[in-house]
């Protein structure tokens, strides 16, 4: 009654629950008997349906996307059978055929006799959510892309040991590659500016004592080729000890170098704004809107050979070529419209020589009135290098055709906006099927959220590698590793250049050597044989599956020589100690038989061995000269490796032989044992062993009838007699009395004789007998 009456009180909460879900989304319910269901105005207008059409469980099950029905089917038949609400976001496919996502809810609404025999529960369409979290998580990625692509360094660095792990960008930064810099913090000390070190030192010190919230410092640090660029460093504390002081803290550079210094350019430009003419390094024409210049600075008199008298009353038109007179005319007319103008267009000095200059113009008031102020610098070494970038881009796009590898490059939408020829004989795409196309295109549908999850991973480093199976146009895929980085292109914004490999011969070999070692794996669980090696020189050692469950660990667990040591019985630590230390330190190999104790505190007979390796490049290299005498066998021993195999079970049986033939060899009876071969189909018998006593008795020594059957021990007649008892008593397998007479000495003998099957495996192989005279 008590667990009834539970049941009633959990249905009721279901059902108060339900209501309550009912009143904000389309409600519905389900005759369990006949499968027939109805369903509110609003459970019909969510799927796009005629109010009050009829509709089965199974119809119902057709609404939702063909990947989550087995899932919907499940819930619903368990809050049948067990009673169980449930409450899933799954997609449906609306009869008008719009995707859209919906919270579907069920619970028991009505139950006899302890079976459930209606089932209600509510529809609401929450598309509108479901889009908005869609939206959040791409954010969030362009967002991720956006920070670690921003020419981001990074630094690890371990309070403990000085230790600092910088990335490539870190000391590209500075001009440096990471191989010619020290991963210490003694090498940022010595690079940072020694007035900006001070400062730096002490916002460390106070970050990390928790007296400030951020550590984020400019500083100058030195390059590798003397100059001095400003760096922003960033860092937060990632770990601390279990008294809570920091032991690793990890941060980024960012390379402000340009910003800094055009914060100190604007400075300066504000300083000189007073003598503009005077001091300024462009050159600066002061003109009506009509392009009739006014007034001329020191730098316009130079740069275009001409004194500012000469200048002064002169059209802006009259120093431009001919053949680009026209930019004057656009510029003017810009000026008139308010606008500022900026161009690269090309001058003529008072020589005749041309020249490339940058214009930038705008409009002001002097005097209260309207004016244009023009400044001009000379870029002519700019658009020549320009040039030469043209020529030397449409090179790398020859050399890039050239490469087995694919060339991708990616802008900020993850649209492709350049590839190499590779990419079209490998995806089966044309060249113009693939512009813009998207990253994730190019991956199985089932294998995104992965990739995704793996590029969001790399974003912390600045550069992701992956394994991805690259779907080509015709559907099927094959094996690449990808590997990206992030790079800012100035005017372009972000883009992300990627490598890919074909890594199907990898493959291929990465799946015959994992069968080779689960095969191995098995081989040891068959052996009952565990592997392990012990690395010299790292003092670490590494156990197979198998040899932690013969010590009783789990798989996961490593095990030092010392808590290796403990495992074994205390009378046999002694000796496996001094096998071990002859191994590591003499290079002695070893194989004894001890005890072992395991976790659990169950004892074990164990064979251990061990193999001492050598590491014998040195003593190679030494040899190189036949003269010097020395032995290229010999070498630093770097590792022992062995096996340990359980060989309790054997142990075991070995004793209680060694018992059984105490006893039978010291039984006061008679008794002989008869070995039985099953190899050629009919079993044949021979004298294995006879007992003191029996030798006594029948004064026949064990040495001279070992091996042969009892028609050569005791002749034909009597021993197939006795044949065809061992027979008997094999099929019956059960002990077998019977009066035989042997010929002894020349006279015949009477026995009284018992014998028994001893059963080995699942065949009887030898029989015992108790004779009595």
């Amino acid at each position: 009654m008590t667990e009834e009456r539970e049941r009633e009180e959990q249905l009721r909460r279901q059902k108060g629950l339900l209501e309550q879900t009912q009143r904000l989304a389309g409600a519905w319910e389900v005759d369990v008997e006949t499968g027939e269901g109805t369903g509110s105005e609003a459970f019909y207008q969510i799927l796009e349906m005629e109010g009050e059409s009829a509709l089965t469980v199974e119809e119902g099950f057709q609404f939702f996307a063909p990947e989550v029905r087995p899932q919907i089917r499940e819930a619903f038949e368990r809050c049948v059978e067990t009673g169980t609400p449930y409450d899933l976001e799954l997609p449906v496919v609306t009869a008008e055929g719009h995707r859209r996502w919906v919270r579907t809810v069920g619970a028991p609404s009505e139950t006899s006799e302890g079976e459930v025999t209606k089932v209600a529960g509510a529809l609401q369409d929450i598309t509108p959510r479901k889009e908005t979290e869609e939206k959040l998580r791409r954010s969030r990625e362009q967002l991720s892309m956006a920070v670690e692509g921003g020419n981001v360094g990074t630094w690890n660095w371990d309070l403990e040991t000085d230790e600092v792990i910088f990335n490539r960008r870190w000391a590209e930064m500075l001009g440096y590659s990471r191989e010619e810099l020290d991963f210490d913090f003694s090498t940022w000390e010595a690079l940072v500016h020694p007035e900006d070190l001070p400062r730096a030192l002490q916002m460390l010190e106070t970050y990390i004592e928790g007296d400030a919230g951020t550590y984020d410092p400019e500083i100058r640090m030195r390059t590798k080729s003397g100059g001095w660029k400003w760096i922003q460093t960033i860092g937060r504390v990632v770990e601390r000890d279990e008294e809570g002081a920091v032991t690793r803290a990890a941060g980024i550079h960012l390379d402000i170098d340009e910003r800094k210094r055009a914060e100190a350019e604007l400075q300066r430009s504000r300083e000189r704004y007073r003598s503009l003419f005077e001091d300024s390094s462009s050159a600066i024409l002061v003109h009506d809107l009509e392009g009739r210049i006014q007034e001329a600075n020191p730098q316009a008199e130079s740069l275009f050979g001409r004194s500012a008298g000469a200048l002064e009353g002169l059209s802006v038109r009259d120093l431009h070529p001919p053949e680009e007179s026209e930019v004057a005319t656009e510029k003017r007319a810009a000026l008139r419209d308010g606008a500022a103008y900026q161009a690269v267009a090309r001058y003529e000095r008072a020589d005749g020589s041309a020249f490339w200059g940058e214009v930038s113009a705008s409009v002001t008031e002097i005097g209260g009135r309207a004016v244009a102020r023009t400044l001009i610098q000379d870029v002519t070494e700019r658009v020549r290098s320009r040039k030469k970038l043209e020529h030397y881009r449409e090179y790398t796009d020859r050399l890039l055709d050239a490469i087995d590898d694919l060339f991708l490059v990616f802008d900020e939408e993850a649209r492709l906006t350049r590839w190499n020829d590779r990419v079209v004989e490998v995806t089966g795409y044309a060249d113009e099927a693939l512009g813009g196309m998207e990253a994730l295109s190019f991956v199985p549908e089932e294998e995104r959220e992965r990739v995704a999850s793996q590029i969001a991973d790399g974003f912390m480093t600045g550069h992701a590698k992956m394994d991805i199976p690259l779907r080509r146009a015709d559907g099927t895929t094959v094996p690449y590793e990808i590997a990206g980085n992030l790079v800012d292109r100035p005017g372009e914004g972000f883009r992300v250049v990627c490598i890919g490999r074909d890594i199907t011969a990898r493959r291929r070999r990465k799946q015959r050597l994992e069968r080779q070692n689960d095969l191995f794996e098995r081989a040891q669980e068959i052996a009952n044989v565990g592997a392990w090696e012990y690395d010299v020189r790292k003092e670490r050692s590494v156990l197979t599956d198998q040899a932690c469950r013969i010590h009783g660990i789990s798989p996961d667990r490593d095990l030092t020589p010392e808590q290796s040591l403990a495992f074994y019985h205390p009378d046999d630590r002694d000796a496996v100690a001094a096998a071990f230390r002859s191994a590591v330190e003499e290079g002695v190999p070893y194989d004894i038989e001890v005890r072992l104790m395991t976790q659990e505190g169950d004892e074990r007979w164990v064979r251990t061995r061990g193999e001492p390796q050598l590491d014998t490049s040195a003593a190679e290299a030494a040899n190189g000269d036949a003269s010097n005498g020395q032995d290229s066998s010999q070498g630093e021993i770097v590792r022992v490796r062995g096996t340990v195999q359980d060989i309790t079970e054997r142990r075991e049986r070995r004793r209680e032989l060694e018992q059984a033939d105490t006893m039978f060899r010291g039984a006061q009876d008679a008794l002989f044992l008869i070995d039985v071969d099953h190899a050629g189909g009919e079993p044949s018998f021979a004298i294995e062993k006879l007992n003191p006593a029996y030798e006594e008795a029948t004064g026949m020594s064990a040495a001279s009838v070992r091996g042969k059957t009892p028609v050569e021990a005791i002749g034909d007649e009597a021993g197939r007699f006795r044949e065809a008892r061992y027979q008997k008593c094999l099929d019956q397998e059960k002990p077998l009395e019977y009066e035989e007479e042997i010929p002894l000495e020349g006279e015949m003998t009477y026995w009284e004789t018992r014998i028994t099957p001893v059963l080995v495996g699942e065949r009887p192989r030898k029989s015992s007998a108790l004779p009595a005279r």
